[in-house]
């Protein structure tokens, strides 16, 4: 990893254009790639090596361990649904006002969290919610800077 990864970064943005983080994509991506490779590795390891593995189970117990926390994080990282959430962009007094609405389901349209932007930076109040409808926590914003925690 420590080889290949400055590598696949450099060749990665041949050809990219100027906007694309094509490298940063790549560094973020090699962990995770490494992290699957050698979870392969210590599954396949006592196959190939059945002498050694018989006199060393301890190594076996790792490798499960290992192989079950790392299924945990690739569901976790690429199967876990993320909230839904709603933009919505209105113009007022020649400000731009960003109001987003994150949902905990789709179906029933639970709402979770409430965030305003104005011309960019946070304003107003921000407010988390639990599933009951409880609010769970609130910051107060003003150009960018947190003001009040309730």
């Amino acid at each position: 990893m420590v080889v290949l990864t400055p590598i696949l970064m450099y060749t990665s943005n041949i050809g990219a254009s100027g906007g694309e983080q094509k490298p940063l994509t790549t560094l973020v991506t090699m962990p995770i790639l490494t992290l699957i490779g050698a979870t392969i590795i210590s599954i396949v390891t006592p196959f190939i090596f059945r002498t050694w593995s018989r006199s060393n189970k301890w190594f076996i117990v790792l490798t499960v361990l290992f192989s079950i926390l790392t299924a945990i994080f690739i569901y976790q990282y690429y199967f876990e649904k993320t909230y839904s959430y709603v933009e919505k962009n209105r113009e007022i007094n020649g400000n731009k006002i960003e109001i987003k609405t994150e949902y905990y389901d789709d179906e029933n349209k639970v709402i979770r969290s409430i965030s305003f932007w104005k011309n960019g930076k946070r304003d107003s109040t921000w407010t988390v919610l639990s599933k009951e409808g409880k609010t769970i926590s609130e910051k107060v914003y003003k150009d960018d800077q947190l003001i009040k925690r309730k």
